[in-house]
C-alpha cells in the first residue's frame, strides 16, 4: 500500500479551518483525507499552548521525516539476494555478516538486520528460517509508557560518540525482576565505554525512588548522558539528569536490542540470579559481590580485559608459573 504525506497547502487549509471554527470532517472532505488523518495532525502539530499553526506544524513533520526509520539508507537489493543465498546454505547470521568483507563488499550488515531479514522472508512465506541451525526467540511487544513524560529524548538524537562508545561516562539503565508476587526488583547500571554494573535493590520501583536511588548510585561516577526504557518506573528521569547533569535519552517501545549492552549485562547477572528468585534476602553485601565478579571478569569485547581495567586504564597483572 502506497502511503503520502500531508503537504503544507493540506495542512494550511486545517490551520484556516481550525480558526474558522469548521468541524474536523468538513476540513477532511475539504482537503481529501480521512478525517482521522486530520485528528492526528491536529495532535502532533499543536505547539506547547495546544494551538495548531501551518508553518511550524510543517517543519515539526519535516523533522520527524528526517529521523524516520523509513528514510534510512537502504541496502541493495542485490546483497540481501546474496545473503539469503549463503543462509539457504546453511550459513549462520553473524557468518554472513563477517564474510562480506572479506569478499570485497564494504557495506556494513548487523547481524540483527539479517535477522530482521529473515523474519520478513518467513511473513512472505518464505523458508529462510528453516536453514537456521536455532530457532530464534520472538520478541513479545509490550509497550507500557503509560504515566511517561511526552517529548522523551529519543535515542535516535544521541550523539555518534556514545553509539561509538568512544568514551567513558555514557550509561544504559532498566530493571530486574525477581520473582511472581515480590513487587522488589534491581536497578541495573551499564557503563557503555568500559562495562562497569552498578547494582541496587529497589523494595518499591516508584519512580521517585528509582530516581533516588540511581542517583545515590551513580554520584561517584562520571554520568555524561543515560539511556532508559520505557518503564514507568523512569517517568521521573528528570530529576536524576538534573542532579548528575547528564543528558537522557529513551530506547523506542519494543525494541531492547537498542539497549543491548544493559540486556547482555542482565544475561551475565542472571547467573548470578536466575529467574524467579526472590529478591527478599538479597543483601547489600551480595550486590556487592555480583558487582565485583563482573567488574573483574575479562571479556571478549574489551579485548579480554575487565571492565575495572578498562575504566581505570590499568594494566593486566603479570602472572609467572612455576616450572
Amino acid at each position: 500500500m502506497d502511503y503520502t504525506h500531508l503537504t503544507y497547502e493540506q495542512r494550511y487549509h486545517i490551520d484556516r479551518g481550525r480558526r474558522m471554527n469548521l468541524p474536523v470532517r468538513a476540513i477532511a472532505l475539504k482537503i481529501g483525507v480521512h478525517p482521522s488523518t486530520v485528528y492526528r495532525e491536529i495532535k502532533r502539530g499543536c505547539d506547547a499552548g495546544e494551538v495548531y499553526r501551518a508553518v511550524p506544524a510543517d517543519e515539526r513533520a519535516r523533522m520527524r521525516a528526517r529521523s524516520s526509520a523509513a528514510n534510512h539508507p537502504t541496502k541493495p537489493a542485490a546483497l540481501w539476494d546474496l545473503i539469503g543465498q549463503w543462509i539457504a546454505e546453511q550459513h549462520a547470521p553473524d557468518q554472513a555478516a563477517g564474510r562480506l568483507a572479506l569478499i570485497g563488499i564494504d557495506i556494513p550488515v548487523s547481524v540483527a538486520a539479517i535477522y530482521a531479514f529473515i523474519r520478513r522472508d518467513e511473513r512472505t512465506r518464505g523458508n529462510l528460517h528453516t536453514q537456521l541451525r536455532r530457532a530464534y526467540k520472538r520478541r513479545l511487544c509490550r509497550v507500557r509508557a503509560g504515566g511517561m513524560p511526552r517529548n522523551r529524548p529519543s535515542i535516535r538524537h544521541r550523539p555518534l560518540i556514545i553509539h561509538q562508545r568512544l568514551g567513558p561516562g555514557h550509561w544504559e539503565i532498566d530493571t530486574m525482576r525477581g520473582s511472581h508476587g515480590d513487587g522488589r526488583c534491581v536497578l541495573v547500571a551499564v557503563e557503555r565505554f568500559s562495562r562497569k554494573v552498578c547494582l541496587a535493590v529497589l523494595s518499591e520501583p516508584t519512580a521517585e525512588e528509582t530516581a533516588r536511588v540511581l542517583v545515590q548510585m551513580l554520584c561517584d561516577y562520571t554520568v555524561l548522558s543515560m539511556t532508559f526504557d520505557n518503564g514507568s518506573e523512569f517517568a521521573q528521569y528528570a530529576k536524576a539528569c538534573e542532579q548528575l547533569q547528564a543528558q537522557a535519552y529513551f530506547a523506542e517501545p519494543g525494541r531492547p536490542q537498542q539497549r543491548g549492552t544493559c540486556e547482555n549485562t542482565i544475561g551475565l547477572i542472571r547467573q548470578y540470579l536466575p529467574k524467579y528468585t526472590s529478591l527478599a534476602k538479597l543483601t547489600y553485601d551480595k550486590l556487592q559481590w555480583i558487582e565485583h565478579q563482573l567488574d573483574h571478569r575479562p571479556r571478549k569485547c574489551l579485548g579480554y580485559l575487565t571492565p575495572h581495567e578498562v575504566l581505570f586504564n590499568l594494566k593486566p597483572t603479570p602472572v609467572a608459573l612455576r616450572t
